[in-house]
């Protein structure tokens, strides 16, 4: 019996350590790495939200963590009902571009969001079309395609609810998840970070 519960706990703080990264429903788990291994990786993220922040224009920057969250509003990035970038948002992506091209060991989950209004289905397909955009813009100013991946939620996700215009606004956005590699992960173990 105590040897089943000393068991129970050993794995219980194990499963504390670290939880491996898995996509559930679109929504990506990044690894989150515990001790030194994750402080590293949680220094590094802040100093690289610190080198978005200096240069991004039009987009909240969050270190949160293992990870950074950048946030669009869509009227940032697109006319209304469309997918297409306009040239103020290719200007800013073309420099985060450039930061993402300096820090290579990273990754990118591109989150493409929109009200509640209109049909369901058309609302996802507009949320993935401009999360892909973004995708695809970045891809052509360097940053390796292994690194991205998008997913499009639609309404699913709103930051507040649909019952004004000003907020249907603030949830019609994409949103970028900049995580740790791979290699990230290792060289924060080796101490190479």
């Amino acid at each position: 019996m105590l040897l089943g519960l000393a068991v129970a706990i050993m794995s219980s703080c194990e499963t504390v350590k670290k939880v491996t990264t898995k996509k559930d429903e679109g929504e990506k788990i990044v690894t989150k790495e515990g001790g030194k291994t994750g402080k590293a990786i949680t220094k590094y993220m802040e100093k690289h939200a610190e080198e978005i922040k200096a240069v991004l224009e039009n987009g909240s920057v969050e270190a949160q963590k293992q990870k950074i969250r950048i946030t669009f509003e869509s009227g940032v990035l697109f006319a209304f009902n469309s997918s297409e970038l306009g040239i103020v948002a290719k200007a800013n992506l073309t420099k985060f571009a450039e930061i993402l091209n300096a820090n290579p060991d990273t990754k990118l989950l591109i989150e493409g969001h929109s009200d509640d209004k209109g049909d369901l289905e058309v609302n996802k397909a507009i949320s993935l079309n401009r999360a892909n955009e973004v995708a695809n813009y970045l891809k052509s100013k360097g940053v390796k395609k292994a690194r991205i991946e998008t997913y499009g939620y639609g309404p699913s996700k709103p930051k507040v609810d649909n019952s004004t215009a000003a907020n249907r606004a603030l949830n019609r956005r994409v949103e970028i998840v900049i995580y740790a590699s791979d290699t990230l992960v290792q060289r924060a173990k080796n101490g190479s970070l």
